[in-house]
């Protein structure tokens, strides 16, 4: 069966410095959509409230930024930065750039300014900018552990895995704190496939920021990848209960399930992700491969009985799964209706 395992990790700058996050995906395999619990359900539902709210309240604050900076006959190097972030909360990513640059023009050695811009590069791609940026920051603050940070993500991005590993150890010798470093540095040994290595810094990370989801999401996945399936199932609810309502997850933890051959579990996870009907067929095609005919004529009934949509596909299944079931002589109520 092919899988798909999702990694993340956070491009996180210091609140001290105005600074934002932006979430990486570090997909790894192949794997099957999921899903959550109901307590879940409702913290997404709290979460995308609170977003909305959020997102409101930004935008009413920047209009009356806007407002007021009009009325500045000199706006000055810290109005444009506060512009700019404002405009990067609101995910305008454009919009910030360019008013980050009116910021830069006015003082074109701000580390701040040239820090953020060095991210956005990153964030749009185009990794080779995002690295001289970095560089340059470095060239003229040394000892700013940040722009370790970032130069390391920017060699990931490019494939660079030791230029990027040698950043990020720079960047925890001037900082210890540094959980991102540490993250990184994790999923850098789950590339080269080390995930007892990968364990014990993602730990680490864990040890400085305990509340972040992310990481306990990737702390599973080095167990998944190393085949602990027990431990990974443990993580990964972790991830759950810290708040980390991604998809990917619950598909990991959906995953983590059906290798141990826990389908119920597996089916609940993936039932509030994907939807019963396909949860359903998913099952179904699981227990047929594991020649467990009735359960499987059990799913197929249930996925066609959900949705019409799975008719010809289940039902092919469903026919497949009673030939099977019947020649190991297995009655079921299905069958008999089939024989009269």
């Amino acid at each position: 069966m092919k899988k798909f395992i999702f990694k993340s990790s956070i491009f996180h700058l210091p609140s001290s410095l105005y600074l934002y996050s932006l979430l990486l995906i570090f997909a790894c395999f192949c794997f099957l959509t999921g899903c959550s619990t109901d307590g879940t359900k409702e913290a997404v539902k709290i979460s995308e409230y609170k977003k909305t709210m959020d997102a409101q309240k930004q935008k009413s604050d920047l209009a009356a930024e806007e407002e007021a900076l009009k009325k500045i006959p000199d706006p000055t190097v810290d109005s444009y930065e506060r512009m700019g972030d404002g405009y990067l909360k609101q995910g305008n990513v454009d919009k910030a750039f360019i008013t980050y640059n009116k910021g830069l023009n006015l003082s074109p050695k701000s580390i701040r300014i040239r820090y953020k811009m060095a991210g956005l590069f990153l964030t749009k791609g185009l990794v080779q900018d995002a690295e001289q940026g970095f560089l340059s920051i470095i060239q003229d603050q040394p000892d700013f552990g940040p722009a370790y940070e970032g130069l390391g993500k920017a060699y990931y991005a490019a494939g660079n895995l030791e230029k990027a590993e040698g950043s990020f150890h720079q960047a925890l010798q001037i900082n210890p704190q540094s959980w991102q470093a540490q993250n990184y540095l994790g999923i850098i040994r789950d590339r080269q496939k080390q995930y007892d290595q990968a364990i014990v810094h993602y730990r680490a990370a864990i040890a400085l920021k305990p509340e972040a989801g992310l990481l306990y999401n990737n702390l599973g996945m080095s167990y998944f990848l190393k085949g602990d399936y027990e431990k990974a199932i443990l993580a990964l609810n972790e991830a759950l209960r810290k708040g980390e309502v991604d998809d990917k997850v619950n598909n990991n933890l959906a995953q983590a399930y059906i290798e141990l051959k826990k389908y119920e579990e597996a089916l609940d996870v993936l039932r509030e992700t994907v939807g019963a009907p396909e949860a359903y067929l998913k099952i179904g095609n699981l227990y047929l491969k594991d020649k467990n005919y009735e359960e499987a004529v059990g799913s197929f009934e249930k996925a066609i009985e959900l949705s019409p949509k799975y008719n010809q596909q289940a039902v092919e299944k469903l026919r497949m799964a009673k030939k099977y079931l019947r020649n190991t002589n297995s009655p079921t109520l299905g069958i008999k209706e089939e024989k009269k």
